[in-house]
């Protein structure tokens, strides 16, 4: 029988979601979005001016939940959406200005709790 905590594959997801945790404690509370809504806006600093269907593929993500993201980031002020010229159904979406002050101050927490957790392997 499969030892859970012995296997790899899960190992890594319980390190992953630990990290995830701790910035989630920060980010959520001062700039009140979700774990998505941080993906996302990574994804979307990273790529500027994606599409929804472009921000899926990049991170691995599905639909519906980069849709409530970028939803929850435009009506919070952090992103805006901006309809294409040539086809209206396609949205570019764009960090705001306090969208990219967040995503650097929220940064910042990522690379130190990265260089924390690399400096004790």
């Amino acid at each position: 029988m499969l030892q859970l905590e012995s296997w790899l594959p899960y190992r890594l997801f319980r390190i992953s979601a630990r990290v995830a945790d701790v910035l989630n404690a920060y980010y959520g509370p001062k700039f009140g979005f979700s774990r998505s809504a941080w993906r996302t806006m990574a994804i979307i600093a990273n790529r500027p001016g994606a599409s929804a269907k472009e921000i899926c593929q990049a991170g691995g993500l599905d639909q519906f939940s980069v849709s409530r993201a970028v939803k929850q980031l435009v009506e919070l002020g952090y992103a805006r959406r901006q309809a294409g010229r040539s086809d209206r159904r396609y949205a570019a979406i764009e960090l705001s200005e306090s969208g990219w002050s967040a995503f650097t101050e929220i940064s910042d927490v990522a690379k130190r709790l990265d260089a924390d957790l690399t400096g004790a392997v």
